[in-house]
Formats: C-alpha cells, sequence, structure tokens
C-alpha cells in the first residue's frame, strides 16, 4: 500500500534565511523505501515561487473537502480531496483577509487563525465562511495541528 503525501500546492520552495536559497521538496530513501510518494494536490499561484506568496492554511472540513486560505488573491476555497486542483475546479470561493495563517481540523470540523475578525481564532463552516470567533485565543499564524485522539488543537 502506498502513503501518499498531497501538497498544497506546486513548486513548493523551502527558504533558507538571510539568502532565500530555494530547494525543491524531495523525499529521501528511506521515506520512498516507506511507500511514500509526492504528489501535486492543487496549483494556486502559478509561477510564483518567492517567499510569502502562500497559499497558507489548509485543513480537512466536516465535508472531507479539502479548504486552503489563497493569500495572493484573498480567498479561502473549497476543494475535493484529488490531486490536480487549481482555481478553477475549486467547488466554492470565499473572500477573506488572513495573510499568512495555520488551519487544523479536529472532530471533524475546520479552525484557523484569520484577520477578517482583527485576529481571531475561528471555526469555519464546511463552505469556507466563519462559523464562529473562539473567545480569548489570538489569531494562529505558522503552525497548527489537531490531535485527534484527545481533541485538541495545538498551535
Amino acid at each position: 500500500m502506498k502513503k501518499s503525501f498531497g501538497l498544497a500546492f506546486a513548486g513548493l520552495t523551502i527558504f533558507i534565511a538571510p539568502q532565500f536559497a530555494q530547494a525543491g521538496l524531495v523525499l529521501t530513501q528511506a521515506g520512498i523505501d516507506d511507500g511514500f510518494v509526492l504528489s501535486t494536490f492543487a496549483t494556486l499561484n502559478p509561477g510564483l515561487t518567492g517567499c510569502c506568496s502562500g497559499p497558507f492554511g489548509m485543513a480537512i472540513n466536516g465535508n472531507g473537502k479539502v479548504i486552503i486560505y489563497n493569500d495572493v488573491d484573498q480567498k479561502r476555497y473549497i476543494f475535493n480531496d484529488v490531486d490536480g486542483q487549481t482555481q478553477a475546479t475549486a467547488l466554492s470561493s470565499t473572500a477573506a483577509s488572513s495573510y499568512v495563517v495555520a488551519y487544523a481540523s479536529v472532530g471533524g470540523k475546520a479552525y484557523g487563525g484569520t484577520v477578517d475578525r482583527g485576529g481571531s481564532f475561528v471555526q469555519f463552516n464546511d463552505d469556507g465562511t466563519i462559523n464562529h470567533t473562539l473567545t480569548g485565543l489570538p489569531a494562529t499564524f505558522l503552525g497548527m495541528w489537531g490531535n485527534p485522539n484527545n481533541g485538541h488543537i495545538i498551535a
């Protein structure tokens, strides 16, 4: 059985400060031996390979669809969970203003940071709109994970 690791966008680059040298994502031989493969899930910003052009934030919603925030056009997209997606194949999109945010899923819900409401941590509806703001928590940027064992989100 092959293990799959889908990329959020084509041309994933790794930056090394301060020179910002770029390197493509590759699997090690050990990863290949373990059955992992790389594939391109979605290409949202063709040709943009520089720093900070996203997309940022990616999670699975309650319907098993992928929710992604794209900083370049400031939209939150909903996609089927299959490779080869583009903006044109999105099921829907919602205007959003989030910059560099993190998303995570837990308990069948998608959560993330957003500046739509002044820098908040929110729960998303399955269509990518904001369900509600979680009070007392700041927006989460640059990393988030939902623990399926206990329902906690680490950010």
